[in-house]
């Protein structure tokens, strides 16, 4: 440092060196020293979180635009949450169209080679006739089942299924879920009643499924039809009320009605 007289005061002051120029490559070190730390300061704001942080400024200065016509839908809207006029009239739709086709897995039209193994079916008349009548056993909770196919095809078919820990109004309403209302309900009681329904004698000719759909003294019997399809169910439960066997039959009554030139197969009702 040199030393000078202030020419003003006459004090002696201190002159410091002066500073020598930046070069243009030590300039550029400090801009990047300068960026960097401005870069550590933001890097630990996530990405994510910078752009939830936006959307939530831009909600809060919009909500006023729209919030007065949110507040006055909710005051005009009914308290009921349950489905519309339109929704229940679809649902109503719906329900009245439900297949009949199917039950218990076994479903009309099926071929015949496609549940011969699956029921262990063995042909109980002479191959070729029309219908072809087959006896099956033991397949899931169907523990009996008579099918008649014309060409190759099931056209009716009448099972009963495995004795169940239920009761009646249990499987009826199975049996609503799946198909709707019944068109017809009756319930039966007394062990002097006909074992089985009308014409299905051939199912029950075993003594010991006879015997043992005698010992269920009362019945309830279902119908459903779509004027193609007929589902005949019998329920069978005990004095307990708490076990129950289902019998049920199954027709493709239109088609039998104007295709059949044979003999008409035991069960099928008009």
């Amino acid at each position: 440092m040199k030393k000078t007289q202030c020419p003003n005061c006459g004090t002696m002051v201190l002159i410091p060196p002066a500073r020598p120029p930046v070069s243009e490559t030590e300039d550029r070190h400090v801009k990047q020293k300068e960026s960097a730390a401005f870069k550590r300061i933001f890097e630990p704001i996530p990405r994510s979180a910078a752009y939830a942080g936006g959307l939530l400024l831009i909600f809060l200065v919009t909500t006023p635009f729209w919030i007065g016509d949110v507040i006055d839908s909710l005051q005009h809207q009914s308290p009921y949450f349950g489905p519309s006029k339109s929704d229940t009239t679809s649902t109503t739709n719906t329900a009245a169209i439900r297949d009949l086709t199917t039950y218990a897995d076994v479903r009309l039209d099926t071929r015949r080679d496609e549940m011969e193994h699956r029921f262990g079916l063995t042909l109980q008349n002479t191959r070729g006739m029309r219908p072809e009548i087959y006896l099956g056993h033991n397949a899931g909770d169907i523990d009996t089942i008579m099918a008649s196919f014309y060409d190759g095809l099931l056209k009716e078919a009448t099972l009963v299924t495995r004795e169940r820990l239920t009761t009646t109004e249990a499987l009826q309403q199975e049996l609503i879920d799946l198909y709707g209302e019944p068109q017809t309900r009756t319930d039966e009681n007394g062990k002097s009643i006909q074992t089985g329904l009308t014409g299905l004698h051939g199912i029950t000719s075993s003594d010991d499924l006879t015997g043992k759909l005698a010992s269920y003294p009362h019945r309830r019997a279902l119908l459903w039809t779509d004027g193609k399809v007929r589902l005949d169910v019998m329920i069978y439960s005990d004095d307990t009320g708490r076990s129950a066997i289902l019998q049920a039959h199954l027709a493709a009554t239109d088609w039998l009605q104007a295709n059949q030139s044979a003999l008409r197969p035991p069960g099928l009702q008009p």
